[in-house]
């Protein structure tokens, strides 16, 4: 018999996981703090629309980690360049990801 793993994530767990990303990148002041530089910066934000799931459908594996591999879809569905210092990105070339390493 086959098995299915899924994995569940409360909201105490994503907002960890949200603090600890923003702690490593200087924003001790949180989720508010980094809003406030995106806004003050002119950046956009990229809400997740079904574009982007339907290009994330069909990507090959070749990355395990299912948050980079949305980034990656999502920037072939936006015709975006990721910047990246993870050159295992080069490997969705062939699906027209364009990546620019750091």
């Amino acid at each position: 018999m086959a098995t299915t793993n899924i994995n569940i994530r409360t909201n105490s767990e994503v907002k960890t996981q949200a603090q600890d990303v923003l702690s490593k990148l200087g924003l001790e002041g949180g989720v508010n703090e980094f809003y406030r530089i995106v806004r003050e910066n002119g950046f956009a934000l990229l809400e997740i629309i079904k574009g982007h799931l339907v290009v994330l459908e069909t990507l090959p594996f070749h990355h395990r980690d299912p948050f980079v591999r949305l980034l990656a879809a999502t920037a072939i569905a936006e015709d975006l360049t990721l910047l990246t210092a993870d050159e295992r990105l080069g490997t969705y070339a062939g699906e027209n990801l364009r990546i620019a390493l750091t």
